[in-house]
């Protein structure tokens, strides 16, 4: 073999393999700008059983265990147990113009939770018995309603949890309350609330989540955390909205976060975008699960001082679904440059000018 086919033929291997390492590594790429409120990390009351006045605001606690979390109970002397266990901790929020939207962040729980923030029940992720399913391996992120929080007051959170084998609990963090300051770049800020309608029937427990109305969901978030755990198909997602007047509706995009799998995106009854938008020239060969779903919205679909609507349907493929994670509003072009560039990592840019030089 020549030199020069030596060559070449080594740098197409590197090449291969360095887009291999490239893709791993740009699963890590996606990351929010969440600003802790509040640390949870640390000491939680714990009881095993089960009993759901353990979820009450004043529910009397002082007998129960003392556990650290993040740590499996087997972890903190509860060897060998499965089956439910609740946890319970208080704790204060300042109030602050800047926790417009919060959240509690729970890391990962093993198997199945409820959690309850002062009595109310906010989210829920996989499915307790008799039919279990697991949900092990999520990130488990709620939002908390802004009129149950007890500011400059004592607040509770108690998490509800089901472990069918192995290790269980709150097994890995991050644990607290946060917000995400990406909205601070967005225009007019979508998140909240949107009108949602599956297209299937399913088993559905979402009226037990605290002011979610029937037909409703929240956004962004999985709607297996919010009702819908075994809704493995597709979903409409609609919100209607009213624009001021003078509302600057030049250079302006529509940004929803991370979506899973794919989507059409409609406004005011025209198409906008969908997935296959998303990958283009730049962006090919990436995995969707970093590209943030964004489109722009050409000015004069826009109805000033009127109602606009945003429609997204959903297309799940297995797993999760849904307009699960990040900033979700109208956002100008030069903000969005700057939410990207937010959301991408420097270990992505190196691994992608290494890539870049093996094939130029």
């Amino acid at each position: 073999m020549s030199t020069t086919i030596h060559i070449k033929y080594l740098k197409s291997t590197l090449g291969i393999i360095l887009f291999f390492c490239l893709v791993f590594a740009s699963s890590s790429v996606k990351s929010e700008n969440l600003r802790e409120v509040v640390g949870l990390e640390g000491t939680w009351k714990f009881s095993v059983g089960d009993d759901l006045k353990w979820a009450n605001y004043d529910y009397n606690d002082a007998e129960w265990d003392y556990v650290h979390v993040p740590k499996s109970w087997e972890s903190n002397g509860f060897d060998d147990y499965n089956g439910y266990a609740w946890y319970r901790k208080k704790f204060q929020i300042t109030y602050s113009v800047n926790n417009r939207s919060l959240f509690i962040v729970l890391g990962k729980i093993d198997d199945v939770d409820e959690v309850y923030f002062n009595g109310h029940l906010i989210g829920a992720t996989g499915i307790f018995p008799p039919l279990v399913r697991t949900a092990y391996d999520v990130r488990r992120k709620y939002h908390i309603p802004e009129d149950i929080i007890n500011y400059n007051g004592t607040n509770v959170v108690a998490v509800r949890v089901y472990d069918e084998y192995a290790g269980g609990g709150i097994v890995d963090g991050p644990i607290g309350i946060y917000n995400d300051e990406d909205n601070n770049l967005l225009s007019y800020d979508l998140s909240g609330y949107w009108n949602f309608e599956p297209s299937i029937k399913t088993f559905n427990n979402s009226n037990r989540i605290y002011g979610l109305e029937e037909g409703k969901m929240y956004v962004p978030a999985y709607w297996e955390s919010y009702g819908f755990p075994l809704l493995d198909a597709s979903a409409t997602y609609s919100k209607s909205f009213i624009i001021p007047t003078g509302f600057n509706s030049a250079d302006m995009m529509i940004v929803l976060g991370y979506i899973d799998d794919v989507e059409i995106v409609y406004f005011n009854d025209k198409v906008i975008g969908k997935t296959d938008d998303l990958i283009n020239h730049d962006n090919r060969g990436l995995p969707k699960d970093i590209l943030l779903s964004a489109y722009n919205i050409p000015s004069d679909l826009f109805v000033k001082g009127g109602s606009n609507t945003i429609m997204v349907k959903v297309y799940d493929t297995g797993g999760l679904g849904g307009i699960y994670e990040g900033p979700v509003g109208l956002i100008t072009r030069s903000n969005f440059r700057q939410l990207k560039q937010r959301q991408t990592e420097k270990p992505y840019s190196i691994w992608n000018e290494i890539f870049k030089s093996f094939f130029e």
